[in-house]
């Protein structure tokens, strides 16, 4: 079944300097239609998170799929690089992005790939969305995404804030280490460097309900902070500091198990 991902658009860009215009802004490998769909980042100046997103390459276009809340930011954004490239950037308002945990048993008029970022995650599909056959119910796909610890970036990462490997984006796919420059590499690649990430993104559940800001603690000292929440607030992601607990997690008196991959 496929299960609609509403908090995500479509947008295509086209133009025969659209490799190398998205080569210089983004954290991944531009795709080729040979190499299929990947999984990247677009970062501030200052290496932090600003958007992810699929990248699915079609015969004249890449189309990427970065948050619907602030598609116009990324339009904006993009235009902004543009200068004398050519290259054109528009929302595909009747496309969508769907996602499936089963092997699809139906074709549709878009195209399906195995999700980039983690095999068990299943499928993907970016196409028109009167074409795919989708619900809004995503409860099986966020149960499988805090499994195995997966944020999404429109839901669990703070633009201008989040660091990408606190975030865990290179174990997700979202880097490639082998490309040239782009946009907000210095702190990416130092951190990657000197191997010191302080802090890290993790799911957890709670035996409560908690919310977003609140303070994690371990033996009555804070560890870390509750970053986003889901539904009745006894699930989301959590930012921690990089440590062995002595103790167990709580917020307030609420207890927290935390998934670590």
């Amino acid at each position: 079944m496929w299960r609609l991902l509403n908090y995500r658009s479509v947008i295509a860009v086209m133009g025969k300097d659209r490799h190398s215009f998205l080569e210089g802004l983004i954290t991944q490998a531009v795709p080729t239609i040979n190499d299929g769909p990947r999984y990247g980042l677009m970062l501030t100046a200052k290496g932090r998170f600003m958007w992810d997103f699929f990248l699915v390459p079609q015969e004249d276009a890449i189309l990427l799929t970065p948050a619907h809340k602030d598609v116009a930011g990324f339009i904006k954004k993009l235009s902004m690089y543009r200068l004398q490239s050519d290259v054109t950037v528009t929302h595909l308002e009747d496309y969508g992005v769907a996602v499936s945990l089963e092997k699809p048993d139906a074709d549709f008029a878009g195209t399906i790939f195995t999700d980039p970022r983690h095999p068990e995650l299943g499928f993907v599909c970016v196409g028109p969305k009167n074409q795919i056959e989708a619900t809004e119910d995503r409860v099986p796909y966020e149960a499988q995404r805090f499994l195995l610890n997966v944020p999404e970036g429109p839901l669990d990462l703070e633009q201008e804030k989040t660091i990408p490997l606190e975030a865990q984006m290179d174990r997700l796919n979202a880097i490639s280490w082998m490309k040239g420059c782009y946009l907000g590499q210095e702190l990416t690649a130092r951190t990657k460097h000197t191997g010191v990430v302080r802090k890290n993104l993790y799911s957890f559940r709670a035996e409560g309900p908690v919310e977003v800001g609140q303070d994690v603690l371990v033996c009555g000292e804070k560890v870390g902070t509750i970053k986003s929440i889901y539904k009745d607030g006894t699930k989301g992601f959590l930012l921690l500091k990089d440590m062995r607990p002595s103790g167990g997690f709580f917020v307030g008196e609420t207890q927290l198990s935390i998934q670590i991959p």
